[in-house]
């Protein structure tokens, strides 16, 4: 913002010198530049983040692959919410299922996805998560949980 106010100060200080008529096309174009930045502004409140339930998201995983820095888990994003999404906190979970046992998990790691998603909608993510890729083998899936979700107020973006 400093930069904009610098840059409408030196358009005006030079404008000036060069006479009425240009000073008086770069004021009007400063005062609307700094119109549209406070509609802008005050836009942007309305667009404040609210709580939703997890249980208003829903993120498959359909494919995981080892890095050398983790896993790289891919999957869709699915918005079953009333309001378009921002950002989702989940957990990608390890876990080794036997035939005879219940599962077990080895190791889990934090999943953070910003995105928009629209209500109803779907879009694909795909990130790095910090878990040893020796984890996985046969008897061994990754799934992610979902554990908190904020999405826009009014409408989104």
């Amino acid at each position: 913002m400093i930069a904009v106010l610098v840059a409408a100060v030196v358009l005006l200080w030079f404008s000036w010198h060069q006479g009425r008529r240009p000073f008086a096309a770069a004021c009007v174009a400063v005062l609307a530049v700094f119109g549209v930045l406070g509609v802008a502004l005050l836009e942007a409140d309305r667009n404040e983040l609210v709580a939703l339930a997890p249980s208003s998201v829903r993120l498959t995983v359909e494919q995981v692959r080892p890095l050398e820095t983790g896993l790289r888990v891919s999957g869709r994003i699915y918005n079953l919410a009333e309001h378009p999404l921002a950002r989702v906190q989940a957990r990608a979970l390890v876990r080794e299922c036997l035939a005879d046992q219940p599962c077990q998990e080895l190791a889990s790691a934090p999943l953070r996805l910003q995105q928009h998603v629209p209500v109803g909608g779907s879009y694909p993510y795909s990130q790095v998560v910090r878990l040893p890729a020796t984890l996985l083998g046969d008897q061994q899936q990754v799934t992610v949980e979902v554990m908190a979700v904020e999405g826009y107020q009014q409408g989104g973006v």
